[in-house]
């Protein structure tokens, strides 16, 4: 099961229970307000059944090297000073 079919599986259930909590506050006997508790404890156990899955992870950034940063810097530094040149010049 991938990570998109595991989200609809969980968004059904959610739906369900959803349905069976309004099926409880609608019902007006007792019988079918224990069949509705009996439908939610069920979906209880289907969503504890469900497998753990967790959200994929983006791969982290490589971490710079030190002559990366300070090539880093330096671009920044001279990119500010070839506009402030052409900021002067205008």
């Amino acid at each position: 099961m991938n990570y998109q079919d595991f989200i609809e599986q969980e968004q059904f259930l959610v739906d369900c229970i959803t349905n069976a909590m309004g099926w409880i506050t609608d019902s007006k006997t007792d019988g079918e307000r224990q069949a509705a508790v009996t439908a939610l404890n069920n979906l209880r156990t289907q969503i504890a059944a469900l497998p753990k899955i967790e959200k994929p992870k983006r791969k982290p950034r490589r971490k710079l090297t030190t002559i990366e940063k300070f090539d880093k810097k330096n671009s920044r530094r001279e990119a500010i000073m070839a506009q402030r040149e052409r900021n002067a010049n205008e």
